[in-house]
């Protein structure tokens, strides 16, 4: 299955506005592809289980202290 748009830029292109609408000072996005971000998610990733219109998504939590 194609999707007839970049999800991954669709997701970029709307940084801001999801950074805001979270409260979060930071988001990244990476691919299934990428088997570095997948072994440090946070949670155990099955990439096998992300296609299109299905995102596999892991959160990690990071407190900076001041």
């Amino acid at each position: 299955m194609r999707l007839p748009f970049d999800e991954r830029q669709l997701i970029l292109d709307n940084l801001p506005y999801l950074k805001r609408s979270v409260k979060l000072d930071s988001l990244n996005v990476f691919l299934v592809t990428d088997t570095e971000a997948v072994a440090s998610a946070a949670h155990p990733v099955d990439s096998s289980l992300a296609y299109p219109g299905n995102p596999v998504y892991s959160f990690k939590t990071v407190v900076h202290e001041a």
